[in-house]
């Protein structure tokens, strides 16, 4: 991230040496590019912490998430997930999938004690 960043943004400079109107420039070039929302806001994040690690005032980057457009209509059906499930191979599998509507994540499942 930090490579992206130094490469398309600081045009030579060092993180050091780095100027107020550079750092809104940075964001603000992030702002306006053509990336998905949720990537925009990760960058911010994370640009945000790195320059905070720096000592820097970072209380005018505002991050925001973005809204979720995902409609009721896009997510799976009981009978979609249940297909699913039979179609999978192994145990392993079958268990993950019978924990999508729980919005698990895969290192969720992989911690989650109950499912030993």
């Amino acid at each position: 991230m930090l490579r992206i960043i130094a490469t398309r943004h600081l045009r030579g400079a060092r993180y050091g040496y780095l100027t107020d109107d550079d750092l809104v420039r940075i964001v603000a070039e992030r702002e306006r590019s053509d990336l998905k929302d949720w990537t925009k806001h990760d960058y911010k994040i994370f640009f945000r912490r790195f320059l905070e690690w720096l000592g820097e005032d970072v209380s005018w980057i505002k991050v925001r998430s973005p809204q979720n457009d995902l409609k009721t209509e896009d997510m799976l059906t009981t009978d979609e997930v249940q297909a699913m499930i039979d179609a999978a191979a192994r145990l392993q599998d079958k268990a993950l999938v019978a924990h999508y509507p729980a919005n698990y994540r895969v290192r969720d499942v992989r911690d989650d004690t109950s499912l030993r």
